[in-house]
């Protein structure tokens, strides 16, 4: 599944702006998304690309593609959720020469996200995650800030954070294995990384059962990532679009 892993865990975010939407009274929910990406891997281009979307979302749990949730403890302002989610990467099955050798496997990772409100549509938010899948035993730790502007029809949400990712996760990501050098493609080893970021993203009903969703984000990577042989560049900008329907 040649998905790119930034943009592909934008598309599933998505998910649930799209849900917020198009479901405010919870229940079940599907679409489609389109999504294109800058990819940040070597000779990896990424086109256009179509993701399913379902999910079922009650006031305390909700599960679909892009994971589950749990509420653990709500006391406003602050809410504490339970959360797993699907890892993906551009280096599962790439269709770039230049990463012939490199295959990583579609991983998930566990953990606590904490959500404080500060009004309708802005929160600070902190999630903790942990690789349960033995690929990599890595974690990821991502502090970030979101705030809705506008009350038309189409309200935007700007989003900015930044992401720490262990070493061990980082090598997944960006490293290169003693059996995965080539010509060119040395062995590298980096070490813990951190990833600022910025987005956007709004959500605009249609009818009494449909949204249409999408969003841009930019993440830019450290010297960690950019370091490494199989990356290019240190900017990946990624956007989306979909459709959200509520039954």
């Amino acid at each position: 599944m040649p998905l790119r892993s930034i943009t592909a865990l934008v598309a599933l975010s998505a998910v649930s702006a799209g849900s917020a939407t198009a479901q405010q009274a919870g229940g079940f929910s599907y679409g489609l998304m389109g999504y294109a990406s800058d990819s940040a891997y070597v000779g990896d281009g990424s086109g256009p690309r179509v993701w399913p979307l379902l999910r079922y979302e009650s006031p305390t749990f909700s599960i679909g593609t892009d994971g589950l949730r749990l509420t653990l403890a709500d006391r406003a302002p602050m809410r504490i959720e339970g959360v797993m989610s699907p890892r993906f990467t551009g280096l599962s099955d790439p269709d770039a020469p230049e990463l012939a050798g490199i295959d990583r496997d579609i991983t998930a990772d566990v953990g606590v996200t904490l959500r404080y409100s500060l009004g309708t549509g802005t929160a600070l938010t902190a999630t903790v995650l942990q690789e349960v899948t033995g690929q990599h035993d890595g974690q990821e730790v991502r502090l970030g800030g979101q705030a809705r502007l506008g009350t038309g029809p189409v309200p935007l949400t700007f989003g900015a954070g930044v992401s720490w990712k262990s070493e061990e996760l980082t090598n997944y990501l960006y490293g290169v294995g003693a059996d995965e050098t080539a010509s060119g493609r040395p062995a590298y080893t980096p070490g813990d990384s951190l990833t600022p970021y910025i987005s956007i993203s709004g959500g605009m009903p249609v009818g009494q059962s449909m949204a249409v969703i999408g969003g841009m984000r930019a993440d830019f990577l450290d010297d960690a990532a950019t370091d490494s042989p199989i990356v290019e560049g240190d900017l990946a900008v990624s956007g989306r679009v979909g459709v959200v329907f509520q039954f």
